[in-house]
């Protein structure tokens, strides 16, 4: 891990270590999509969505790919100015969240009023609806601050609401973020590499112990309460899984030669399971399934990490690099939008007298098709706009265009 800070001046100018992971990030999100909407379209498939757990799965391996693209990122770019690196993070996270959570707020406003709320992929509260929820929802662009800034505007927390579901995954990922920064500055402060990785290990460990003990009180009912109180535990147990992306770039560049890093990645694919099949059989489920699904996935997105394509050739087109991060990008507006759409899909459905349960299978499958071709669709435009006022801050932060 030493080369790391020569890494950049080392590298070739026309290899710039561009991955073609972007479809599979755009698959990803489909899975999360799937899994929290596949049952609404067809109830007939709710058994095998709950055996499979296809977004736990996904946005688990979410993860991964995140700890290996941003310690390539720390690497390349960003090793003598980490600073930039979280700044540059946050303008790509906040604006589209902000986009998400005014067309949230907006969404269950209106299926409130025209009497559809209860038709949501999840149950709504109607006591959440609230303007202090709505405000602390626009502050959560902010995150891990947002609670700070809540609190000095006089917010409390009772009866929270978070408008924009599935925001959890995003705020562990800017707690990634923020750990990630902080052994950039370790290292810079300790003028070596080595020592600083050895804490960043200590402090993943026990992030990972941390998280797991405050959502599965594995020792006493007592130190999980405890725990369980702590700041941003629950986002913790997530530990495992950013730290085998951020160890599989490492060892990918000792080229798999370094045998303490090749042992630490498997001790951490090993906690990353562990975790895995905690949160699968948490509340008596079976684990089994997403235990098949994580592996499989999580073997694809290694084979894609270790890949050099740069382009998929097919009969009729080529898919290049920037269609490879265009369809990327789509990835976080759609998972970000997806239970508003949904909302407002299913209220639609509804409200034109459909009963969408007792349709044909025909039928609800085209009405499936339209709900996820709108969300691409939905996706490209909010990315569109955000990325309009975004990309050339970022290129800046990042000193390079890509």
């Amino acid at each position: 891990m030493e080369t790391i800070q020569t890494e950049t001046a080392a590298r070739p100018a026309t290899k710039d270590g561009y991955k073609m992971q972007g479809i599979f990030r755009f698959a990803l999100s489909i899975m999360v999509l799937w899994s929290h909407s596949l049952a609404k379209f067809f109830p007939e498939m709710s058994s095998v969505m709950a055996f499979l757990q296809l977004g736990n799965a996904a946005v688990s391996v979410f993860f991964v790919l995140s700890g290996f693209l941003m310690a390539q990122a720390v690497s390349r770019w960003y090793w003598e100015r980490p600073l930039n690196f979280i700044m540059n993070r946050y303008v790509r996270i906040a604006p589209p969240l902000l986009v998400a959570a005014v067309v949230a707020i907006v969404a269950h406003i209106w299926a409130a009023k025209v009497g559809t709320l209860s038709l949501s992929l999840e149950e709504v509260p109607a006591s959440g609806l609230t303007t202090e929820n709505a405000i602390r929802e626009v502050l959560a662009p902010l995150f891990p601050f947002n609670g700070l800034v809540g609190r000095i505007l006089g917010l409390t927390s009772d009866n929270y609401y978070q408008f924009v579901r599935y925001s959890w995954a995003i705020f562990t990922e800017i707690l990634f973020y923020w750990v990630l920064f902080g052994f950039a500055i370790c290292a810079r402060a300790l003028k070596t590499v080595t020592l600083a990785a050895t804490f960043f290990l200590l402090l993943c460990a026990g992030l990972s112990v941390l998280g797991i003990l405050s959502t599965y009180p594995l020792l006493t009912a007592w130190i999980g309460l405890r725990i369980k109180n702590l700041p941003f535990a629950f986002h913790f147990q997530w530990t495992p899984h950013f730290l085998l992306g951020v160890l599989s770039y490492y060892c990918a560049q000792s080229k798999w030669l370094n045998a303490k890093l090749n042992v630490t990645l498997f001790a951490v694919i090993l906690a990353a399971f562990f975790q895995i099949w905690l949160y699968g059989s948490h509340g008596g489920q079976s684990a089994i399934g997403l235990l098949i699904t994580y592996g499989s996935t999580l073997i694809l997105t290694i084979l894609i990490m270790a890949s050099e394509t740069q382009e998929y050739r097919l009969k009729f087109f080529t898919i290049g690099r920037k269609h490879d991060r265009a369809i990327g990008d789509l990835s976080y507006p759609i998972y970000i939008n997806q239970f508003s759409l949904a909302l407002v899909v299913l209220s639609v459905i509804s409200l034109t007298g459909i009963n969408l349960i007792q349709s044909s299978l025909l039928f609800r499958l085209m009405l499936w098709i339209f709900f996820n071709v709108a969300l691409v669709c939905v996706a490209f435009v909010l990315i569109a706009i955000t990325d309009t006022i975004t990309v050339s801050v970022r290129n800046k932060l990042r000193g390079a265009t890509i």
